[in-house]
């Protein structure tokens, strides 16, 4: 986790990473999810993230907006 964040940092340097939208996040995540999602009940970076309410409210929203 602290390697994704110290990434997300080099990426958006200068700017607070507490504020980056989450849109701005996918791309970067996206490369990194063989290795996120290879065992995902096992893995804490993806029980976390599912448990945040800003990341379920974004699945909803996408959702509802595909049917």
């Amino acid at each position: 986790m602290d390697l994704v964040v110290e990434n997300f940092r080099e990426i958006y340097k200068g700017g607070d990473i507490d504020t980056i939208p989450f849109a701005k996040l996918i791309p970067p995540v996206s490369t990194i999810e063989a290795l996120v999602l290879d065992q995902p009940t096992e893995n804490t970076f993806i029980q976390q993230l599912t448990n945040l309410p800003e990341f379920q409210s974004f699945v909803a929203t996408v959702y509802s907006a595909g049917n």
